[in-house]
């Protein structure tokens, strides 16, 4: 599944880049990913800058707002989950224990959009798209190929998910939580839920994007040459792949994985 031209309910359908220095990470993630960068005006006088796998949108990236950078909000990954009626979900959301922060609200002729957090406390955004359904590619080669929900209780976060977007969840083992879930839409799976304590270096609840590559020693050797850091890895993960925890230059986290493992 490389090209998307729609998205079912409850599907991650765009992720973007929320950073303090747009001008470092437009840099790192050009020259790590061979990206095009395409820049979109904004009514506020902004810019908005839209990442492209051979012509066809893979994410985004913009300024963090002034109230984030004040409350010294670190530059993160925001995940967005397609929906076909924003505001009943926005309500459906709120009766299950998670808190509207935002919106819904216009965002031009692309769509409505409404900034969320989950019972646990971790961010999300739901779209409802009209001109934009989002990424046009996506599980393949510098694409997004995995969303992973790190989370205090991943029951919780399961039971309001699944009456949020419908997911349906399956649980396998796993080698350092014990037991790794994962959520399908359609019957594919898009992601997974990882219990906190299984991964220790952020304590907060948070989604987290998985960059799907050819290489992750490669590509674990390009982020740090090109001024990001390596978390963690390349490390083997029974059942998943190979992967890298990494952070870019401004200081967002996210992974690289190679499915299968090897490389």
């Amino acid at each position: 599944m490389s090209t998307m031209n729609g998205y079912p309910l409850g599907a991650p359908c765009w992720v973007e880049l929320a950073t303090t220095d747009v001008a470092a990470a437009r840099a790192f993630w050009r020259a790590l990913m061979a990206w095009t960068l395409v820049d979109v005006a904004q009514p506020d006088g902004g810019t908005y800058t839209r990442f492209q796998l051979d012509g066809r949108d893979v994410g985004g990236c913009h300024r963090m707002d002034a109230a984030q950078r004040a409350h010294g909000t670190a530059p993160h990954w925001n995940v967005h989950f397609a929906v076909e009626d924003i505001d009943a979900r926005c309500a459906i959301a709120e009766a299950e224990g998670g808190r509207v922060l935002a919106g819904p609200f216009e965002v031009g002729t692309l769509g409505r959009a409404a900034v969320l957090i989950d019972p646990e406390g971790a961010g999300f955004r739901l779209w409802q798209p009209r001109s934009h359904p989002g990424a046009g590619a996506v599980h393949e080669d510098r694409a997004v190929g995995w969303i992973e929900l790190a989370s205090h209780d991943t029951a919780i976060a399961a039971a309001f998910y699944s009456r949020l977007l419908g997911w349906t969840l399956r649980e396998r083992p796993h080698p350092v939580a014990g037991t790794y879930r994962t959520w399908a839409v359609n019957r594919y799976d898009w992601g997974g839920m990882l219990p906190i304590g299984a991964n220790p270096g952020n304590t907060a609840a948070h989604w987290a994007v998985y960059w799907r590559v050819g290489d992750c020693t490669v590509a674990a050797a390009r982020v740090a040459e090109l001024g990001g850091k390596i978390l963690s890895g390349p490390v083997d993960t029974p059942g998943m792949g190979r992967i890298v925890s990494m952070q870019d230059p401004t200081g967002a986290r996210c992974h690289l994985i190679r499915f299968g493992g090897a490389a």
